[in-house]
């Protein structure tokens, strides 16, 4: 889906968020980048002592 959207109408989607206005291409950044996160603090939390299997 994302390769049959142009980035001229991603950037023309705008929405109202809590941070403000931003567009679809914005949201797609955030929503990567969240997810990243989400991911490293799975890592951190599978690493400390005390998780089951450690």
């Amino acid at each position: 889906m994302a390769n049959s959207v142009s980035l001229e109408d991603l950037r023309n989607h705008i929405n109202d968020s809590r941070a403000g206005a931003i567009d679809a291409y914005q949201s797609l950044l955030f929503i990567a980048g969240h997810c990243a996160r989400h991911t490293l603090q799975i890592e951190e939390i599978k690493q400390a002592g005390g998780f089951p299997g450690q």
